[in-house]
């Protein structure tokens, strides 16, 4: 599948960059009514194609059965493309930076007009939830 192929790249991109660290974060891409997604405990630096997995987001998702390997965020993912149909793909990542920022109070901001542009108002925070929890 060329599909799970191009995740495997931006996996191996986002972790090259440092925009997450070890196994923490997911990807996933939605597609003709199907969800792909990153496994669980899956280092986005050594990932491959047969460490994503693939369920119908058109199926009742109370009724997805949660796999071994599914991730725990699956729930997020499927939820964020069902309320946001125009959304194709998510990058829920854990950037080390960010953690310590947060962690020392500090917001993250820039006087830098291309921070401005590409970054201001579309930076969300939200309150701490249990992974997995819904």
């Amino acid at each position: 599948m060329r599909i799970k192929k191009k995740l495997v790249s931006f996996a191996h991109l986002l972790s090259r960059n440092k925009l997450t660290y070890s196994c923490f974060g997911n990807i996933s891409l939605k597609t003709g009514g199907k969800v792909i997604i990153k496994n669980k405990g899956v280092s986005l630096t050594t990932a491959t194609e047969k460490d994503f997995s693939v369920f119908s987001i058109n199926n009742n998702l109370d009724l997805i059965k949660k796999t071994v390997h599914l991730s725990s965020e699956w729930r997020m993912h499927a939820l964020s493309y069902l309320l946001n149909p125009q959304y194709n793909t998510i990058f829920h990542l854990h950037p080390f930076y960010i953690n310590l920022l947060d962690g020392l109070g500090l917001v993250l901001e820039s006087k830098d007009l291309e921070f401005e542009y590409l970054l201001n108002k579309k930076i969300k925070k939200l309150s701490f939830y249990e992974p997995g929890s819904d």
